[in-house]
């Protein structure tokens, strides 16, 4: 019976050992891959219809209709509020160990896009709307950065969530 005690305690030492040891390491790569194509994915869902009307309303702003820079602005807006947090859920991930470079090469291009959907929100507030869609399409190089390096670190949802930019 002594025997089977000491048997479970060692079996318990044994488990909580590895269950610290891992859980102060932070998570694998894989699992921080899960974690951020699940936050991926939601945002794409989120965000394609978004871009769709973005899209209707900048081609409405080309063509000089009435009304179409505050619809677009509006877009935009709400576009920058659903891409902000899901950029800020991913920057809240827990990093795996020695990851951080390679996570920044994806998240810097993504802040960068994020950012500009902001700025160009509060440019077609003024008086500047053509400008304002003008910028967001200079931000394709940007926006292939982030999906090269997404791609490049395993990420299969979040490298597919800029194309719908177009």
């Amino acid at each position: 019976m002594v025997i089977v005690i000491a048997l479970a305690v060692i079996a318990v030492g044994v488990v909580l050992g590895i269950t610290l040891s891992t859980g102060s390491s932070g998570p694998t790569k894989a699992q921080y891959i899960g974690r951020a194509d699940a936050i991926c994915a939601t945002a794409k869902a989120q965000t394609t219809p978004i871009i769709k009307q973005i899209a209707t309303a900048a081609a409405s702003l080309a063509r000089g209709g009435p009304g179409s820079a505050q619809k677009l602005a509006t877009l935009l807006a709400q576009l920058h509020t659903a891409a902000a947090a899901d950029l800020a859920r991913l920057r809240g991930l827990t990093q795996p160990s020695g990851e951080h470079a390679a996570i920044e090469r994806f998240l810097t291009p993504l802040t960068s896009v994020v950012d500009a959907i902001g700025t160009a929100a509060s440019t077609l507030r003024g008086s500047q709307p053509l400008q304002a869609v003008g910028s967001l399409q200079q931000l394709q190089p940007t926006a292939q950065q982030f999906t090269s390096a997404a791609q490049a670190y395993g990420l299969s949802d979040c490298s597919q969530l800029l194309g719908t930019l177009g």
